[in-house]
């Protein structure tokens, strides 16, 4: 229903209601076009915390400035792990942590959605360092590191967004973490 109205967009790959599957032939390959580095080149949501969320168009330098500002301000290296559990459609899930990490070439574990027990698994197992996640994220995984009586003993970068954290949580947090959320 989109395709017709988007004049724009110069190449498509459709797939199913799960994505590509694990065994779907390579995409055709395109030679790659020159584009300004401020023509749009992504399209992410805001989440819409002073109303409904908008559509951000961002080009190139907009990425590159964002991940480079987060390297150097976390600071974030390429030892560094992160679990992306939040929708990568998302300011969130896209720019925090997940674009920063594979341009330095650190690990980025994806989560295809939010499970409470699959994030507190990968923060125990996997050594996870920095994490995103929206407040009612972060209050679910705490209830589920405390029924399991488990810590995050590598998490040293605790990002929130989205939505106003309570005190409550930020509190618990750091008891948890030994880090400010």
């Amino acid at each position: 229903a989109v395709k017709g109205r988007a004049d724009a967009v110069r190449h498509w790959v459709e797939s199913g209601p799960h994505g590509l599957a694990p065994d779907a032939a390579p995409l055709p390959r395109r030679g790659i076009e020159r584009r300004a580095p401020d023509a749009c080149l992504l399209m992410i949501h805001t989440s819409g915390t002073t109303g409904r969320p908008k559509a951000a168009m961002l080009s190139e330098r907009n990425l590159l400035a964002t991940a480079q500002n987060q390297i150097a301000d976390f600071p974030l290296t390429r030892d560094d792990i992160t679990l992306t559990c939040a929708p990568v459609f998302h300011a969130g899930g896209s720019l925090i942590c997940t674009l920063p990490l594979l341009l330095i070439g650190g690990t980025v574990i994806l989560q295809k959605h939010f499970d409470p027990a699959e994030v507190a698994r990968h923060l125990v197992e996997d050594g996870v360092t920095c994490m995103f996640a929206a407040p009612a994220m972060w209050q679910a995984l705490i209830g589920q590191l405390e029924e399991r009586g488990a810590t995050a003993p590598a998490l040293r970068l605790c990002l929130s967004g989205g939505a106003a954290e309570t005190e409550r949580s930020m509190r618990l947090f750091r008891k948890m973490f030994g880090v400010a959320l």
